[in-house]
């Protein structure tokens, strides 16, 4: 279950599992929130549930499984585990933890430590994991190469520069977007180069005004848009200065593009790192750093990457319902 207002790639990650558990021959059934974005997706065995508030949805859940009976309750974030204080002993509870913002001392013993098994999807969050909880597993999110093989614009971008950055994601603080375009003010290709933002969020305005305050009329954005593969297809560098990553999907999908990728030195890109040595990151706290590693890849002659077949290899939806049917059997 997922009880997520907001569509994103987590609640994608969740459907798929399901549909790859019915493919598989299992009886799954998905729970998700009656005026949410995700239960207006097409799929099967689709249960819609409100959210008054955790009572409330703790009995409504109880009712639910109930009637349906499984061998195991899975929770794909946080607030749906608010359902779990009702449920009798002997179903096995499983959660997925996507992020690494700390959990609160009382979320940590009133409801996590209820569940039986923590699904970390990188090594870094999963270390977390393991300071409060025991069995804890690690299960790397899938990429959907499917979908980023669609080409739906050949040309998506609103002007094309000498060199075309990118930036995929979220607009919020915490992806630490301004330090983008304070590293565009400094590099000494300014005139050649073009930021694409493609993404929303609360930062959009306060980013636009930075862009103006700095003079860069070579910053475009695009909004929320829902071909993102056409980007990578057509820009040159990837750039994500996130400050807090769980596991990055942007990063796999600028590495499946092969496409030059600057990320932020934080442990889970030093993970990233470990298994794709190609990923440049720069200083924690420096866009100069920042620069300096763009300034580094335009005069190294901007040459795509080779890493395309290992990023499918790893990353796969076969292997992801592979490991997930592997844990289901374990904990019964």
């Amino acid at each position: 279950m997922d009880m997520g207002k907001v569509f994103r790639g987590g609640q994608r990650q969740a459907i798929e599992l399901h549909n790859g558990l019915l493919e598989n021959g299992l009886s799954s059934y998905f729970v998700s929130l009656e005026n949410g974005e995700l239960n207006s997706k097409s799929f099967a065995n689709k249960i819609s549930c409100k959210y008054k508030n955790p009572i409330n949805f703790s009995l409504t859940l109880k009712e639910i499984v109930e009637n349906i009976k499984p061998d195991i309750v899975h929770f794909h974030e946080a607030k749906s585990l608010n359902g779990i204080y009702l449920l009798k002993k002997d179903i096995k509870t499983v959660e997925t933890r996507r992020v690494l913002f700390p959990i609160s001392t009382f979320s940590i013993y009133s409801k996590y430590k209820i569940c039986n098994v923590h699904v970390a999807v990188s090594e870094t969050v999963a270390n977390y994991l393991k300071r409060y909880f025991k069995n804890v597993y690690i299960i790397e999110s899938f990429l959907n190469t499917e979908r980023l093989d669609k080409i739906i614009e050949a040309n998506p971008l609103k002007k094309i520069f000498q060199i075309n950055l990118l930036y995929v994601g979220a607009l919020t603080k915490e992806k630490s977007v301004s330090d983008i375009i304070y590293a565009l003010k400094k590099t000494k290709y300014a005139e050649k180069i073009g930021l694409h933002i493609v993404g929303g969020g609360a930062e959009s305005e306060n980013l636009k005004s930075l862009a103006d305050k700095l003079e860069l009329s070579n910053v475009i954005f695009y909004g929320e848009k829902n071909n993102p593969q056409d980007f990578y297809r057509t820009c040159d560098i990837f750039i994500n200065p996130s400050i807090s990553e769980g596991s990055s999907g942007v990063l796999k999908e600028s590495l499946y593009f092969d496409l030059p990728t600057v990320v932020r030195d934080i442990p889970t890109n030093r993970y990233f790192q470990k298994i794709f040595p190609e990923v440049r990151l720069f200083d924690n706290n420096s866009s100069k750093d920042l620069t300096k590693e763009l300034d580094s890849i335009i005069e190294g002659g901007l040459n795509r990457l080779d890493t395309s077949k290992k990023v499918k290899q790893l990353y796969s939806l076969e292997n992801y319902v592979k490991n997930y049917l592997s844990l289901y059997e374990d904990i019964l």
